[in-house]
């Protein structure tokens, strides 16, 4: 068995931490959008050139979290492919966040009993921008 894909997966989280810190240390959050969702609803943001694609379940009163980051180019050419699937579990008003390092985020909220999943979404601004 090949080594490759824990690799990547390795690769991938860790690149996914780095922006999160990045993000974090030259901005603020400025949010555009705010939609809630009920289970298996289909959810679909752009975090600049990808998009984050998926839905919930409710499932022993958490949010069981399924999305993909598809490549918007392919998107485009009518050929998109999935480059991460990410599956987590959040208890009722919990948070986690997705951010590109484009700019764009969406944080995920799950609602009272697990019911609901609230998804805000908005773009990143410099310190500087947010004071002004």
């Amino acid at each position: 068995m090949s080594k490759t894909p824990r690799k990547i997966r390795v690769a991938f989280a860790m690149a996914f931490i780095a922006g999160l810190a990045i993000s974090w240390a030259s901005g603020v959050k400025a949010v555009t959008g705010e939609r809630s969702y009920l289970p298996v609803q289909a959810i679909d943001y752009p975090l600049g050139s990808s998009r984050a694609v998926g839905h919930f379940r409710q499932r022993d009163n958490v949010c069981q979290v399924t999305l993909m980051l598809v490549d918007e180019s392919g998107v485009e050419l009518g050929d998109a492919r999935a480059t991460a699937r990410l599956r987590f579990a959040l208890r009722p008003g919990q948070t986690a966040g997705v951010d590109s390092d484009e700019g764009r985020y969406i944080d995920l909220t799950c609602g009272p009993k697990a019911k609901s999943l609230t998804v805000h979404d908005g773009v990143w601004m410099q310190s500087d921008q947010a004071a002004n």
